[in-house]
């Protein structure tokens, strides 16, 4: 949302554009190492019952690690939204 606003008020600069574009892409691509790393898919295909967290990993790295997940699944939203909007105004 930050990155949007910025982006809206110097919209005639590109280097914002494709310095967001970079940020979103870079966590994108973390969170698929995580993704890999953690093997949700076996969690999101209900393979496992039990999620077993590791207590005697950092606080912080878990919490990055959720974030950049969830970057990865805004990153995909988003550039699929924009996606059916370029397909629909066609």
């Amino acid at each position: 949302m930050a990155l949007n606003v910025a982006v809206k008020k110097h919209m005639s600069q590109r280097k914002y554009q494709v310095a967001g574009f970079i940020i979103g892409l870079l966590t994108a691509a973390y969170g698929v190492y995580v993704f890999i790393k953690r093997n949700f898919l076996t969690y999101m295909l209900l393979r496992s019952e039990f999620v077993f967290l590791d207590y005697e990993e950092p606080k912080l790295k878990f919490f990055l690690d959720y974030l950049a997940l969830m970057g990865l699944c805004i990153f995909i939203a988003h550039y699929i939204a924009k996606l059916f909007r370029r397909v629909g105004s066609r």
